[in-house]
């Protein structure tokens, strides 16, 4: 989006197919990645931050003490 509005070529729709076309590349074993890293920083951003939407946020105990004991 922001390359299109440097070259003023803006459009919404050129931005959804952009974004669809990227989606069609994404490796699935990437996603699997970037989800599971999601989870592991989500309990430790609340130190850092505090939102309300992040205070919803629950990983079971079994999960963070067995990445606790093994790093």
């Amino acid at each position: 989006g922001i390359v299109r509005i440097r070259q003023d070529r803006f459009s919404f729709k050129a931005i959804i197919k952009d974004t669809q076309s990227q989606l069609r590349t994404l490796d699935p074993l990437g996603v699997l990645f970037f989800a599971g890293y999601f989870l592991l920083i989500v309990p430790f951003s609340g130190i850092f931050f505090k939102t309300s939407l992040l205070s919803k946020v629950v990983i079971p105990e079994f999960i963070i003490e067995f990445l606790l004991q093994k790093p």
